[in-house]
Parts: C-alpha cells; sequence; structure tokens
C-alpha cells in the first residue's frame, strides 16, 4: 500500500524517499497531541460521555502500549542503538 501511495506522489513531482523516516516521529506526535486534546476535552460535561473508559487503567495502558510499539519501531531503525538499549 505505500509503494502505491508513493507511486502516486510521482504526479505531483519527484518524492524524497528520506523522509519517509519522519512517519513514525509525527505519528507519535500526533497520538500524543490527541491524548492531550482527550484529556483537555474529558472534563467537559458534553464530551465525557464519549470517553467512558478514560479513567479507567486499561485505556492508559492502551495509550502506552502504542506510544512503546511506535519508540521500538524509531529504535529498530537508527543503526547501532538497538544493540545498546
Amino acid at each position: 500500500m505505500r509503494e502505491d501511495l508513493l507511486e502516486a506522489t510521482r504526479c505531483f513531482g519527484e518524492f524524497d524517499r528520506s523522509t519517509l523516516a519522519l512517519c513514525e516521529p509525527l505519528r507519535a506526535h500526533a497520538h500524543r497531541l490527541h491524548v492531550g486534546m482527550d484529556c483537555a476535552a474529558v472534563g467537559r460535561p458534553v464530551v465525557s460521555p464519549a470517553f467512558p473508559n478514560f479513567r479507567d487503567t486499561r485505556y492508559w495502558m492502551q495509550e502506552y502500549e502504542i506510544l512503546v510499539a511506535i519508540a521500538e519501531a524509531l529504535r529498530r531503525r537508527l543503526p547501532g542503538r538497538a544493540a545498546t538499549q
């Protein structure tokens, strides 16, 4: 699927494949922002019912596991870092 998307971008011009290295850091940043917005919104009476599991430990474990998976993916891509960690 990624290759199809990259092929489609050629319609607009050349694509610098080195920018793909930004995918995981940007995904982690977007996820962190999303959780932050959830935290800000959950105290509002209109929004709280949309997050019934917000105060549940399992919710936060799932959020933590997502960030750990992103961190591990990043660590695997850094040369020489995975062996020392």
